[in-house]
């Protein structure tokens, strides 16, 4: 732990586990200080006295290992991509209530299945009605889905992944190997995908919106993505 404003090294603290990430879960205004650790081969999450620096297993998200968490302009909600050795699974929840509102299947399985719908869905329409969603061939999309493997492994890239709400929480955008999925939650659709076409693996974004988005519309808006 170090002192900010002069960059001293206040102490050092020996865990016995391999943390991933580690954040203050109050604010510097309130009286408690309480540090939380989330350790990287599992899904627990440590808690620490700031003051004592004792640290105890206070959490434990079932099975699921924590890639990326975020919550929406008010903090009413905030959306949660967790692992395991099989799946992966997007959560929104309620922040208050702590409960689960919704969930959305991530696993490759899921994308496999949406890329053969797409091309059958673009089959059977004319020329007049194209799909929203540029669709990938067969040969584009088997070489991402093995790009997509060789990153699971590779957990230093792969963690990098985040999350993003627009101002009025309506819309999550969230890096794919299909590209960044605009997710609607108020009907549970995927409103577009963006980069479909490019030949790269973006991995984190940054969204910047000008003017705060309704409900009903998106307004204008930049994504800066960083890509594999």
């Amino acid at each position: 732990m170090f002192d900010v404003l002069s960059f001293d090294m206040i102490t050092m603290v020996k865990l016995d586990f391999i943390p991933l990430v580690c954040s203050f879960v109050h604010s510097s205004r309130q009286a408690l200080s309480t540090l939380s650790v989330s350790d990287s081969q599992s899904s627990s999450i440590y808690l620490s006295d700031a003051k004592t620096l004792n640290i105890k297993e206070r959490i434990s998200f079932k099975k699921w290992i924590p890639l990326a968490l975020e919550f929406n302009s008010t903090g009413e909600q905030f959306a949660f991509i967790g692992k395991n050795s099989t799946q992966r699974k997007l959560f929104i929840f309620d922040t208050l209530k702590g409960k689960i509102l919704k969930i959305f299947d991530e696993h490759l399985d899921i994308y496999k299945q949406l890329h053969e719908r797409l091309q059958i869905k673009q089959q059977q329409q004319n020329e007049d009605k194209k799909s929203n969603f540029n669709i990938l061939n067969n040969v584009e999309y088997s070489r991402r889905l093995t790009i997509e493997k060789d990153l699971e492994k590779n957990d230093s890239v792969y963690s990098l992944i985040n999350l993003q709400f627009d101002s009025s929480g309506t819309f999550l955008f969230y890096s794919t190997l299909y590209g960044i999925k605009m997710l609607n939650l108020r009907n549970n659709s995927i409103r577009h995908f963006f980069g479909t076409t490019e030949n790269a693996r973006f991995i984190r974004l940054a969204l910047y919106q000008s003017q705060k988005s309704s409900n009903q519309e998106f307004n204008s808006t930049i994504l800066f993505i960083a890509a594999h």
